[in-house]
């Protein structure tokens, strides 16, 4: 067996702190994946651009961490990425939302690296190449420029990969995203903690609170529905921090919902807390084809209420999961938060049916076995 210092190396690059844990659990849990399938014949080296606390996934897994910033391409950087790549005998470099092609990587491939791969978990939805335009694209990204190899995080991104970036379909892979399966009690008390009480019907939606995720538009839902239902006992709950959170808490004052609108910011008990409430609302304006929001909502058995914007809904089949609406239409919206608010037979069915999907198709051992079959395949070209 070859000395540890003489194996060849893999390198696994993050684009931020070790400490930023919201965005990065999963990405975690796939370099651990590589790390431990790898032990035996390749080190894992793992370069994040600074070191604060390591995550105890990192910390138990096969990876050796150092502080060096490979998302940047100046000429200072560019030396202490080749002298890196020289010193550690990279082979394989493992990269996550970086450019499909970049002309670092013509020169990483000079100093003996021999397959880029770049996972693409960038949301919303790009337009078709086509004409000079795509034909200049099918020359440059799949060229000595490009990664060898491109992960998408579900098939609408390689599709998009194939469509936009104009890639080649041999070096796309799909890996779905995917959650831990486990099963979550519900527990209606958790509800007090909101100052919500258990006669209510509450809308749940969880994420960073930016604009993108199209809370503008559940706030303005919930004003249609407080209108139409008077009397009604409905309460959207948002469980998540972010930019916008205090644009969010004017807007439901501004639109008199205040009383029917909880912004408690980032929770502890997230599974609890969905698993309390009664329907999900994800009115992003764009994902990867769905969401860990929405994969964490249907193991909670929620039906989940999206638009029909390919990029947001691929996870959930209308009447069966959950309810798609028509995109950007208040009423269309509202009518799907209606009909599952005044029906408990119908949330529980859509509910169940979302959660065996999570089993059968979302579950992150399913996409630990999907990466590796596509690093596999990746470096085998």
């Amino acid at each position: 067996m070859r000395d540890r210092t003489t194996k060849p190396g893999i390198l696994l690059v993050a684009n931020w702190d070790s400490n930023v844990g919201f965005a990065w659990w999963l990405m975690e849990s796939f370099w651990r994946a590589i790390s431990q399938k790898y032990e035996p014949s390749f080190q894992s080296y793992l370069a994040y651009p600074s070191i604060s606390t390591v995550p105890q996934a990192i910390e138990t897994a096969p990876i050796e961490c150092h502080t060096i910033n490979f998302t940047l391409s100046s000429p200072s950087s560019l030396f202490r990425q080749l002298s890196f790549i020289r010193q550690h005998h990279i082979k394989t470099m493992y990269f996550s939302d970086q450019k499909v092609t970049h002309w670092r990587y013509a020169v990483f491939k000079l100093f003996g690296v021999k397959h880029i791969i770049v996972h693409d978990h960038t949301p919303g939805e790009r337009s078709k190449s086509s004409g000079l335009k795509g034909f200049a694209k099918s020359i440059v990204n799949n060229s000595i420029l490009s990664a060898t190899a491109l992960f998408a995080t579900s098939d609408y991104v390689k599709t998009r990969l194939i469509e936009t970036y104009r890639a080649a379909p041999s070096k796309c892979y799909s890996i779905p995203n995917g959650i831990p399966y486990y099963e979550v009690s519900r527990d209606r008390s958790v509800l007090g903690q909101f100052d919500i009480s258990h006669d209510s019907t509450v809308i749940i939606g969880t994420g960073r609170a930016n604009k993108f995720k199209g809370i503008d538009f559940a706030l303005e839902c919930m004003a249609q529905l407080i209108k139409q239902n008077p009397d009604t006992k409905l309460v959207y709950l948002y469980c998540g921090d972010g930019p916008d959170l205090k644009h969010f808490k004017h807007k439901a004052k501004h639109l008199g919902i205040g009383g029917y609108v909880r912004f408690p910011g980032r929770v502890s008990n997230l599974d609890d807390t969905c698993a309390a409430a009664d329907i999900a609302f994800h009115p992003s304006q764009g994902e990867v084809g769905y969401s860990l929001s929405i994969l964490e909502y249907m193991r909670a058995r929620l039906p989940v209420v999206v638009p029909d914007n390919p990029s947001v809904c691929g996870a959930t089949s209308d009447a069966e999961t959950g309810l798609v609406y028509e995109r950007n239409r208040i009423d269309s919206a509202v009518s799907a938060l209606l009909r599952l608010a005044t029906d408990s037979k119908l949330r529980k069915r859509l509910g169940a049916n979302a959660h065996k999907s999570i089993k059968a198709n979302y579950n992150l051992d399913t996409s630990h076995e999907r990466l590796i079959n596509a690093f596999e395949a990746a470096q085998s070209v």
